[in-house]
């Protein structure tokens, strides 16, 4: 049958550092400044960027951090459980050095007085009063592209 034809189709299980976006420590560093910490929307951001840098997860896997995710433990070493990563799987990651992040995070879960449920939620009209619910992936897209990375100290790339 004409119609009936087989089509190659080409899989690729690797890609080459040139088609990931890696920032230096030093790029690392002035984001995680950029939001700064005096005003609570400042500290959101400032935790969500701090803990995306430091566990290396994804926009929606920070949108569904719990407070009981943040503390976990693999090997007798501190984690964050990520309960639905990339293909639905579930993942605990070691901290190690960069727990940091977590005395950033207890900052701003004491500022917006959260003990349980999602760590990072959005705001109402005026970002002084903060829902119950979890924030977004968009929502966290918005809040990195806010904060564009310098590169080569020249132009700006946005994460």
């Amino acid at each position: 049958d004409v119609y009936k034809r087989q089509v190659k189709v080409h899989k690729t299980q690797d890609t080459p550092d040139s088609k990931h976006r890696r920032l230096t420590a030093r790029q690392a560093a002035a984001l995680l400044k950029s939001p700064g910490v005096g005003s609570l929307q400042g500290l959101r951001d400032t935790a969500i960027i701090g803990l995306m840098l430091a566990a290396g997860i994804r926009a929606a896997e920070a949108a569904a951090v719990e407070v009981q995710d943040l503390r976990q433990t693999l090997g007798g070493e501190l984690a964050l459980h990520v309960r639905h990563g990339k293909g639905d799987k579930g993942r605990l990651i070691p901290y190690g050095a960069m727990d940091w992040v977590l005395i950033i995070i207890d900052h701003w879960l004491s500022a917006a007085e959260i003990t349980q449920g999602p760590v990072f939620r959005g705001f109402y009209h005026g970002y002084k009063t903060i829902k119950a619910e979890a924030i977004t992936t968009r929502a966290i897209e918005d809040i990195l592209n806010s904060h564009p990375v310098p590169l080569n100290g020249l132009s700006l790339i946005h994460i």
